[in-house]
């Protein structure tokens, strides 16, 4: 300990990265990948939608104004109207007695709210996604990443910085009926306006263009393809309710088909904070992507590990906010006593 304290905060976060990994074990498990903010249109919508196909809400859902209270039955009515006689009920004999004094219907039992939780403990399923989120990620206990989420209206953006060699890789695009749909993929030096490469979705026509700037290459683009990193919130938001975890997987140079599976539930370590996630699998010849989905913070991927061949990038979290909300904190380094 003394001599990662002398080598510096470096040496401190590779220590406790190695420290965490042995504490993951894979065990199989029953959860469900449970959508979010998914509500299937029941008005214009319901009827014309081919299976598989939602619409998205991310938010706050809009507040419904309270219902009035029905009016005071009349004392001798010719008939019970009948669009107030349920199938599950016989009709009743008008009622004799008082009404309360509101003059309101008495309506069924309310079931007992659940318990608040706690300022740092998200509910473990929320109605809704959420527009803003912010996770630095650590790469073997060193690397450092910043990712961010935004949603405006029906455009995303995800962003992921990785500071040590100033890259960044940038995913642009429309949430819908299908969910995310990208729009472009970019990966290159960050605050460099031109790209090392790019991919482009070109929806209308089914194709994508990739590869670096002077060295394009059209591709057939299938319905529901993702980039390296909004595949990771496709899952988050269409979970179990998606129509195929086969997927089209797009980086800046090459395309993959890919068919993820859900491996299980796994205990992470991050930071101070012990957190379940789901793990989804995916391969592609030697290529290798593993997303880790905390379904108490919204299903985000609290840890992506993608691998080609030999080559590794694994992010961690050890920080996470959710809406302005701080849910995990980075841990505190030791101090050396003076």
């Amino acid at each position: 300990m003394h001599v990662l304290l002398a080598t510096g905060d470096s040496a401190w976060r590779w220590w406790q990265a190695a420290s965490e990994d042995d504490a993951f074990e894979l065990k199989p498990t029953d959860r469900r990948l449970k959508s979010q903010s998914l509500e299937a249109d029941t008005h214009a919508q319901s009827e014309s939608l081919p299976n598989g196909i939602f619409s998205i809400q991310i938010g706050r859902p809009p507040q419904r104004a309270p219902k009035k209270a029905s009016p005071k039955p009349v004392p001798i009515a010719p008939a019970i109207p009948a669009e107030l006689v349920t199938v599950t009920q016989a009709p009743e004999l008008p009622s004799t007695s008082t009404p309360d004094e509101t003059g309101a219907e008495q309506s069924a039992p309310t079931p007992p709210a659940e318990p608040p939780a706690s300022p740092t403990q998200r509910p473990l399923v929320d109605t809704t996604f959420p527009r803003s989120v912010d996770i630095n990620y650590v790469a073997f206990g060193v690397i450092e990443a910043e990712h961010r989420w935004r949603a405006e209206g029906k455009r995303y953006e995800i962003t992921t910085r990785i500071k040590l060699e100033g890259r960044e890789l940038r995913s642009q695009g429309e949430i819908g009926r299908y969910g995310l749909r990208p729009l472009l993929f970019r990966d290159g030096k960050d605050g460099n306006s031109q790209p090392t490469s790019q991919a482009e979705f070109n929806w209308p026509n089914k194709t994508v263009r990739l590869g670096e700037p002077d060295k394009q290459q059209e591709l057939p683009l299938e319905e529901g393809a993702q980039d390296m990193f909004s595949a990771a919130y496709q899952f988050a938001l269409l979970g179990d309710k998606l129509p195929s975890f086969n997927m089209q997987i797009l980086s800046g140079r090459h395309s993959y088909q890919v068919p993820f599976t859900l491996k299980g539930e796994i205990e992470l370590q991050l930071s101070n904070q012990r957190i379940t996630t789901l793990l989804l699998t995916g391969t592609h010849q030697q290529r290798r992507f593993e997303f880790y989905l905390a379904p108490a913070w919204n299903n985000l991927p609290v840890r992506i590990k993608m691998a080609d061949g030999d080559k590794v990038i694994d992010l961690k979290a050890n920080q996470v906010r959710i809406d302005g909300q701080l849910v995990l904190n980075k841990p505190e380094r030791p101090t050396r006593d003076r």
